[in-house]
């Protein structure tokens, strides 16, 4: 393998037009964390475009709902609509650190469609 160098002029010259400041070179630490943090954007962006891959569409026009909407009165039993809302809310703030699957069973029309997209919204 050949051993190339640069002299000083060249390495100024390639730093200018770069806009680098020479005499300001960030750290490895600072380095490091920055690349740890865009690791960690790019794999929470990642993240949420295969959870939104996996959505339910409607039409052509994804479904949006957030727990905003969630009327526990539209539901036969107002106290269990509450709670099972607050639960889903609990596991989707659970879901933005940790990466595990949440499983909903119910009878049609009483409301799993509705909070999982309310989770995914969060």
């Amino acid at each position: 393998m050949e051993h190339v160098t640069f002299d000083q002029g060249y390495i100024q010259r390639l730093a200018n037009a770069h806009h680098v400041d020479l005499n300001h070179l960030p750290t490895k630490k600072e380095l490091d964390r920055k690349t740890a943090e865009q690791a960690a954007q790019q794999l929470k962006r990642d993240k949420m475009a295969r959870y939104y891959s996996y959505s339910v569409w409607s039409g052509n026009i994804p479904l949006k709902f957030s727990f905003g909407n969630w009327d526990i009165a539209k539901q036969d039993n107002p106290h269990l609509a509450k709670s099972l809302g607050k639960k889903a809310f609990v596991l989707a703030k659970q879901l933005e650190n940790q990466n595990f699957n949440v499983a909903m069973m119910g009878d049609r029309g009483v409301g799993k469609t509705s909070l999982a997209l309310a989770m995914l919204d969060t």
